[in-house]
């Protein structure tokens, strides 16, 4: 494993992305949440270096990091990528995202890629018919495209916009277009909003920043 060399963090910067983001799937109807793995390496301090962040709903595969980010951010709305299916005992978690749903704060991810797990697309939509489910999404590949079998399965699920379907991630971000055609209202963004950059080509994504996180000489982690 190569070694995590010190960053600066520019918080200005960073809620450019996050605005240019509101924004851009604003105009669509959709919304996202920012998936905060980036920040899994650094002292739970850089949360409130953040505080001017206008970021409105995060995600986490940690509990930990989750809690430390909300203890400096109360009113944002936690999503934890409960990807082994625990219990999920925490109530401060707003959406609890896992293959095996039971309560009414799940999203349950629905099978459908032999490839990745998901629950039967019949218990999603039995939660939804019972009104106990306002979410539902699917596991993606973060490297990879969608395949249009992929979309045109989910999309034939019939589910309707008053749910939130999350089925985006960075890696078709440029694709929003396609993702929202097959029901897609909800992406979940996390290295692109850091970087700028389509994570496919490289390439800037015009009206981002590329420089919201910069290499530092410091042997420490900075903020401005």
């Amino acid at each position: 494993m190569k070694p995590y060399l010190p960053i600066e963090i520019h918080a200005q910067r960073l809620a450019d992305n996050v605005r240019f983001l509101d924004d851009f799937f604003s105009e669509r109807a959709m919304t996202w949440t920012f998936v905060i793995k980036a920040f899994e390496r650094v002292t739970p301090d850089v949360f409130a270096q953040l505080s001017g962040v206008p970021c409105a709903s995060v995600a986490s595969a940690r509990p930990d990091l989750l809690l430390a980010y909300r203890e400096f951010h109360p009113h944002v709305e936690t999503w934890w990528l409960n990807y082994e299916a625990k219990p999920c005992t925490y109530d401060w978690v707003n959406v609890n995202l896992t293959h095996m749903p039971t309560t009414g704060k799940d999203c349950p991810m629905v099978l459908l890629d032999e490839l990745r797990e998901g629950c039967d697309p019949e218990v999603a939509h039995r939660l939804i018919d019972q009104k106990n489910c306002t979410h539902v999404g699917a596991y993606l590949n973060c490297a990879e495209l969608p395949a249009v079998s992929f979309l045109d399965r989910w999309k034939r699920l019939g589910y309707g916009p008053q749910l939130k379907q999350s089925l985006g991630t960075s890696v078709s971000f440029h694709q929003v277009d396609q993702m929202q055609a097959a029901g897609a209202n909800h992406y979940r963004i996390g290295e692109l909003a850091i970087t700028g950059r389509d994570l496919l080509t490289q390439k800037p994504i015009p009206g981002m920043r590329q420089d919201a996180i910069t290499p530092s000489e410091s042997r420490t982690f900075l903020f401005n």
